[in-house]
């Protein structure tokens, strides 16, 4: 890893290395696989609610299309009459 020249100092290098024993590469990768898990969760719970809220919501508007076309048909019977 590049290091910045305003970070570096007289004696250091232009760049970092790194190194990481077995144990703390898969502990940082269990780590890793939790969190992606605990988000994939989350996003599947949000989903799924989703789902099932719009289902009931395009159930709803079903209903209601029918009740208009229903109303629709008896506008002539519910209307006063004209005067004329």
């Amino acid at each position: 890893m590049a290091v910045p020249l305003d970070q570096r100092g007289l004696l250091s290098t232009a760049e970092m290395q790194q190194s990481l024993t077995i144990d703390r590469l898969i502990g940082a990768m269990d780590a890793a696989w939790k969190e992606a898990a605990r988000v994939v969760t989350a996003v599947d719970k949000a989903w799924n609610t989703l789902q099932t809220t719009l289902s009931g919501t395009s159930t709803e508007i079903q209903q209601l299309e029918k009740t208009a076309t229903r109303w629709r048909g008896q506008e002539r019977e519910l209307a006063p009459p004209r005067p004329g």
